[in-house]
């Protein structure tokens, strides 16, 4: 009977023990997670604030919708809000870090898929400093709804017609904007009148190339000859593009971000393009499976999702 009591005792705390390592494992492991490129859900994991020596860069997941926010010590920057489905996600995401100002708004086109949230991010009441943008207007309900946002928050869209360079502090952010009309006004994608935008910190920079396509991705490719980055947010969604092997050998990315949905996924032809250029399947983020974080020191460079 003794012996029986004796056994019994001994086999709970083995289960014990054996019920309490798993659950520590698991801790050690999400405490080191992020110092290389992986993937993973992960969405709530860039909560920390940003120091000194840094810069943070979240690319949201919103479909086939693009949105970006830049963070440094000192600074946010946004590129793009997405659409009209996705219109609080900017201010949403801003209003969880704490961040009540943005110091600058680009808007790398008006299609309704870069531009569908911005009416939500003033009336959210973050201080949105600047606003940059085409040269161009559209005959369309959400460049309309643009507009009236614009005008009741009484802000003016900073027009870029030629390159310019924006800086914060260590940070620069320089523009892109096409020499010339690609595609006729009422072109809904906007393919032909879409800026790109590089952020640099260092020597680590980043490329958003928005909805660039066509004869554009062609000029563009000529526009940043000698500049190489660190990642690539792949043109037009992950369509593919004729002029992308081109771009690719000019920028010489070694990782890339692919805005698309599980209705829209990036082209086949795309990824074999990205292979091809050496960015790996490893090294190639796309968007459905959850929203990229994205940081740098000035030096190195890591991205995961």
């Amino acid at each position: 009977m003794n012996l029986k009591k004796i056994a019994t005792s001994l086999l709970a705390g083995l289960l014990a023990v054996t019920c309490v390592l798993p659950l520590a494992s698991c801790s050690n492991s999400a405490d080191s997670s992020g110092t290389t490129a992986q993937q993973g859900n992960n969405e709530n994991s860039d909560n920390e604030v940003v120091t000194a020596g840094e810069v943070k860069v979240k690319v949201l997941k919103m479909g086939r919708a693009l949105a970006a926010v830049i963070r440094t010590e000192t600074a946010t920057v946004v590129i793009d809000t997405g659409d009209e489905e996705h219109a609080s996600d900017v201010a949403t995401y801003l209003a969880e870090k704490g961040i009540t100002t943005v110091d600058a708004l680009i808007l790398t086109n008006y299609s309704k898929k870069c531009i569908g949230g911005v009416p939500q991010l003033l009336k959210s009441g973050i201080t949105v400093k600047a606003v940059y943008g085409g040269t161009y207007a559209k005959d369309s309900n959400a460049y309309t709804l643009f507009s009236n946002a614009m005008a009741s928050y009484k802000l003016t869209t900073t027009t870029v017609g030629t390159q310019q360079t924006l800086t914060f502090g260590d940070v620069t952010l320089t523009l892109y904007p096409p020499t010339k009309n690609y595609s006729t006004l009422d072109d809904e994608n906007d393919e032909g009148n879409s800026m790109a935008v590089v952020a640099a910190y260092g020597s680590n920079k980043m490329l958003f190339t928005s909805r660039v396509a066509g004869e554009r991705m062609g000029e563009l490719t000529t526009q940043l000859s000698g500049v190489d980055v660190d990642c690539l947010v792949v043109p037009n969604f992950g369509a593919y593009d004729d002029n992308l092997a081109a771009l690719l050998s000019a920028v010489k990315a070694e990782y890339a971000v692919i805005v698309a949905s599980n209705s829209n996924p990036p082209a086949d032809l795309t990824l074999s393009a990205l292979t091809a250029a050496g960015i790996t399947t490893e090294k190639t983020f796309v968007t459905r499976d959850g929203s990229i974080e994205i940081s740098a020191d000035g030096t190195t460079f890591s991205i995961k999702q």
